[in-house]
């Protein structure tokens, strides 16, 4: 099964360094070239450490900054904000690739194509039609593609609220990407666990957030490898910077992460220790830590 690509994460916490780090890297191994749509909301409001790094980090990636519309372009007559819900009656508001590449970048009004609601499995058509085989309070995410090269995925709801306050019913929280392009309800992971329990699918960072969400694996790697985005490395790992992973020769390489509840053992990796991921965790996380470097 062929995965999505998502963009590098921003640092968090106390490894805002090893991770800004990682953004600006090119891995020695060129990796899946799939499409990309991004990580989550990091150009808007990180956590503690990732603010002070998002300005250099943003500019070197040019990965989540303003330019969502290519050659600043004005938007398009169909145009339309995701969380607001405007667009006509019989229709929703979808990402889409405006411009050629291979993000989605931009929003759109589109026809509601079919009935999926939360949790059920769905169809995307394309990536820059957009229209998928969700209602019209869901967005099909989570997309890999199959055995057909059909992008397949699982029908989440918007987010509710504004960009700025965004809200999610229950216990879902708001997962945002290319600043608000894409916002859909999600419920955090737990990257010890790796609890997704999706063929396809591992617990990753949500970039620039405080929280893991279940996303494509994409590249596979193994610890140790050379790595780019955050969800190369297989379920379990870390990409991290390269400095921060001893013996590393690339920019980027998978780590693994480890339990501080349990003295942190980073067992078979000599000079590295177990770090906190988090400098203020939420309890799900209050022992999650990757092995690295010390700082």
């Amino acid at each position: 099964m062929t995965t999505i690509t998502l963009r590098p994460a921003l640092g968090l916490g106390a490894l805002a360094l090893a991770l800004s780090l990682s953004l600006a890297c090119k891995s020695d191994d060129p990796g899946d070239d799939s499409p990309s749509f991004g990580d989550s909301k990091g150009d808007d409001d990180g956590t503690d450490a990732a603010d002070d790094d998002a300005e250099t980090t943003e500019d070197e990636v040019g990965d989540e900054s303003d330019d969502f519309l290519p050659g600043g372009d004005m938007p398009s007559a169909n145009a339309c904000d995701p969380f607001s819900k405007d667009c006509p009656d019989g229709e929703k508001c979808v990402p889409y690739i405006s411009g050629g590449g291979d993000t989605w970048d931009a929003n759109k009004c589109v026809p509601v194509m079919g009935d999926g609601v939360s949790g059920d499995q769905c169809v995307t058509d394309s990536l820059t039609e957009g229209t998928d085989s969700c209602d019209g309070d869901n967005l099909c995410w989570q997309l890999v593609y199959d055995d057909q090269n059909q992008l397949v995925g699982t029908c989440l709801p918007y987010c509710g609220g504004s960009l700025d306050e965004p809200a999610c019913e229950n216990s879902g929280i708001c997962q945002i990407t290319n600043s608000g392009v894409v916002n859909v309800c999600v419920d955090a992971c737990d990257p010890l666990l790796q609890d997704c329990g999706l063929e396809g699918v591992g617990c990753y960072i949500a970039g620039g957030q405080d929280f893991f969400t279940c996303q494509p694996i994409s590249g596979g790697y193994e610890d140790a490898a050379p790595c780019i985005y955050t969800n190369d490395c297989l379920p379990g790992l870390f990409c991290s910077a390269g400095e921060a992973v001893p013996g590393c020769n690339s920019s980027g390489c998978c780590t693994n992460y480890c339990d501080l509840s349990d003295g942190g053992a980073c067992d078979g990796k000599p000079d590295t220790e177990c770090v906190a991921f988090f400098e203020t965790p939420s309890p799900i996380y209050e022992n999650l830590g990757v092995c690295i470097s010390p700082l």
